[in-house]
């Protein structure tokens, strides 16, 4: 679930219900990191997003519909674990 998400012409939804350890993960970020390959893909406009980049396309699903989605995304470049109630991501290597 992207921060972007809080902004009322977005999803909308509460800024405690993103900012919080259930939905946070570290991730390194930089020049040819997988955060910077994340932030490039919801930019991206396809056939199934109508047009409409994955991002804009995702402000209209549920919370849920979001954070499924952005996990199953994340996990093309590695594990996503949970950890003493923390999300953790073990990068392929």
């Amino acid at each position: 679930m992207e921060q972007a998400q809080i902004n009322a012409k977005r999803a909308g939804f509460a800024a405690e219900e993103v900012n919080n350890v259930e939905n946070i993960i570290a991730l390194q970020s930089g020049k040819e990191s997988v955060h910077s390959a994340i932030s490039g893909y919801y930019s991206r406009k396809f056939k199934w997003t109508d047009g409409m980049t994955v991002r804009d396309w995702l402000s209209n699903k549920s919370f849920e519909e979001q954070f499924e989605f952005g996990m199953n995304y994340l996990k093309n470049f590695g594990d996503v674990v949970k950890e003493n109630g923390s999300w953790i991501f073990k990068p392929f290597e």
